[in-house]
């Protein structure tokens, strides 16, 4: 059975070839070869071993006979089929076998060329020759030796060295045909040893990170830049971070450099929370009140559209009219109060301080008298004031003497008229002083009497709103409570010309100033700013320090601080200069003092319009604008402008008073 398998083997591999580009034997041909008789050889080719020249190329062989000439089976198997192919290829025809024409053809020196290279295993070479060192015939079989790194019975098969312990690389390895090589990560590199990596320094590469900080790691490197700023790998520069894009503040945010700050609207009493992102708004107890009178009526208006009191009653024609009061102020000039009387004849009178003087305009119909006298009473002290009008005279005492005396004609009147009394200005319908002069007054009236009428509702109501009462004591001095003060004219702030350029004059700023906080502890507040629009180039403002209980005095351009002193806080008056001229910005507290160059800061000539602020800023300014937006909370004195002296009207803002520091403590 093994037999007829290799045969009919052999037999269907000559047919599948002969249908090829060679002719080959046909079918019967090949039954032929396959049933042809055994030879009768001779003697002494019985007995000797199968000569295959003799067998196969001499004549044609069957299988029985090619297994004479080897003597064994693999080789037989091996031989016999390729045999068949030699027969093919020579197209070796079945009347070329029985007539033996081709013995003496070329036909049978390619046979035997053919035939005589098939025991040989290794001809033509089974093994894979670029891995194959040698080949070995075994008879039948034959064996490849490869070379390093190829495998298998052919050395066809590439040996993956990289299966085995990585090869022996340190980091990973590459298999390659009849071979392997080691590689290393990205930022390490191969030592002259082939196996192992060692890390590769980036940061001492010209430069790697550019303008920002290299810092190497294994395999790596970081291009580091300062808090508050990114790094641009196109550029290899930091750049700012806009923090305030991520809206990081509960109200406003100002981006700086590297950084950001979180701002609260001081003008509505907000603070910064302890964390500087949110804002808490100061509780009424936590802001400090000033002792009040409750007997003494303040002069200046809650609204500067509207009077302090305006009485409207009907008198009958008395022979003697009395006005009765207290006055304490140190304002120098401004209306204390006004009556008329309105039928049958125009009569009116006002009483006022001029220069620190009383003043009487007294109207009798056309005829008009104005006559100021007596001492000086803005002392910040009482003082009694009594207006009494006869038939034929009207008299003005202080303290009981008698300052003012005019004599006028026989004034008595008949009947019933309507008396109106305005205290502390005037009512719109009311006429012109006859002598101008400021309608309000920073001063405190009490224990009044007017006309004879009962006055004690007005004593109940004063007593009853501490928004109209007076401070207990007072001191000469302008009071911030919360509001700010603009200066009403246009500043100019430009310096001589040659501070910088002819044509271009640098600023010029010259400020002097008292200031007393009305507590010894860390105030923030704002004591005085130019602006520009939506910008503060100029601010000088009260600041708590990082350390506990500190108190500093400070100047900023826009965001940025430019000169700072501080000092341990208490409640006295302390001494402010501020002065800004040819580049150079000086800052003096008391006896201390600095100095700071800004040439650049300030060599733009400041133009117009440039608002003055005192005490505080108006909704106008934006929140960003400056550091320091809450309003101060003290007194100023002595506020000098550039040579001009700074006065706060009691018409500016309620919230002002001129002319009354108070000096007692919280109520």
């Amino acid at each position: 059975m093994v037999f007829c398998a290799a045969w009919f083997a052999g037999l269907c591999l000559v047919l599948v070839e002969t249908g090829g580009a060679h002719p080959g034997l046909s079918r019967e041909d090949a039954s032929q070869v396959l049933l042809r008789s055994r030879r009768h050889y001779q003697a002494f080719e019985e007995f000797k071993q199968g000569n295959l020249e003799r067998e196969c190329v001499e004549e044609v062989c069957n299988r029985e006979e090619a297994r004479e000439v080897f003597e064994n089976e693999p080789e037989t198997n091996y031989f016999f089929p390729k045999y068949l192919d030699c027969l093919a290829q020579q197209s070796i025809t079945s009347k070329q076998i029985r007539d033996q024409l081709w013995k003496t053809s070329r036909v049978k020196y390619r046979l035997r060329k053919c035939v005589t290279d098939l025991p040989n295993q290794c001809k033509p070479s089974p093994c894979h020759i670029p891995g194959t060192k040698q080949c070995i015939d075994l008879q039948g079989d034959f064996k490849c030796l490869c070379h390093t790194g190829w495998k298998s019975k052919t050395c066809a098969q590439d040996v993956n060295e990289c299966e085995k312990q990585n090869g022996g690389c340190e980091h990973y390895c590459i298999n390659d045909v009849a071979g392997y090589m080691c590689g290393c990560e990205k930022g390490f590199a191969l030592r002259t040893d082939g196996h192992s990596c060692e890390d590769i320094n980036e940061c001492e590469m010209p430069g790697a990170c550019g303008s920002a900080d290299c810092v190497n790691s294994p395999g790596s490197y970081s291009c580091n830049c300062p808090w508050g700023f990114f790094y641009n790998e196109t550029l290899k520069a930091c750049f700012d971070v806009d923090e305030c894009t991520t809206k990081p503040c509960e109200q406003a945010c100002v981006n700086n450099i590297g950084s950001y700050v979180c701002r609260c609207d001081g003008r509505r009493s907000y603070l910064l929370h302890p964390n500087l992102h949110n804002c808490t708004k100061m509780e009424p107890s936590e802001i400090w009140h000033p002792r009040k009178d409750p007997t003494a009526l303040c002069l200046i208006p809650q609204s500067t559209a509207k009077l302090t009191f305006y009485i409207s009653f009907d008198l009958p024609s008395i022979m003697r009219e009395i006005l009765a009061f207290s006055i304490r102020t140190y304002d120098p000039e401004g209306l204390l109060l006004y009556t008329r009387r309105r039928e049958p004849e125009k009569r009116s009178l006002a009483v006022a301080l001029r220069d620190g003087r009383l003043e009487v305009q007294l109207q009798d119909g056309d005829d008009r008298v104005v006559t100021t006298g007596g001492p000086i009473i803005n002392t910040g002290t009482w003082h009694s004031v009594v207006v009494e009008r006869l038939r034929r005279q009207l008299i003005v005492r202080v303290a009981g003497e008698e300052v003012i005396n005019i004599n006028r004609p026989d004034d008595a009147q008949k009947g019933t008229s309507r008396v109106e009394i305005a205290l502390g200005g005037l009512t719109i319908s009311t006429p012109s002083l006859i002598r101008p002069l400021p309608l309000r007054l920073d001063g405190c009236m009490r224990h009044l009497s007017l006309l004879e009428q009962d006055t004690s509702w007005l004593s109940q109501h004063i007593s009853e709103n501490p928004s109209q009462q007076c401070f207990s004591a007072i001191e000469l001095g302008a009071y911030f409570s919360g509001s700010a003060y603009v200066h009403p004219r246009q500043q100019n702030y430009s310096g001589d010309v040659g501070d910088v350029c002819e044509s271009n004059p640098a600023w010029n700023l010259q400020l002097a100033m008292d200031f007393r906080t009305m507590q010894a502890k860390p105030h923030s507040g704002l004591l005085f700013a130019l602006v520009q629009g939506s910008e503060v180039p100029l601010s000088l403002a009260l600041q708590p320090t990082d350390r506990i209980a500190m108190q500093a005095v400070q100047i900023t351009t826009g965001n940025d601080l430019l000169l700072k002193i501080t000092w341990v806080p208490d409640a006295t008056w302390h001494s402010l200069n501020l002065s800004l001229s040819s580049g150079l910005l000086s800052l003096k507290l008391d006896s201390r003092s600095l100095q700071l160059p800004v040439p650049l800061l300030y060599s733009k000539h400041p133009s117009p319009p440039v608002q003055t602020f005192f005490g505080g800023f108006s909704d106008g300014v934006p929140i960003e604008a400056t550091p320091v937006t809450f309003p101060f909370h003290g007194c100023l004195r002595n506020v000098v402008l550039n040579s001009e002296e700074i006065e706060f009207p009691a018409s500016s803002s309620p919230k002002v008073t001129s002319h009354s520091c108070p000096t007692q403590g919280q109520a």
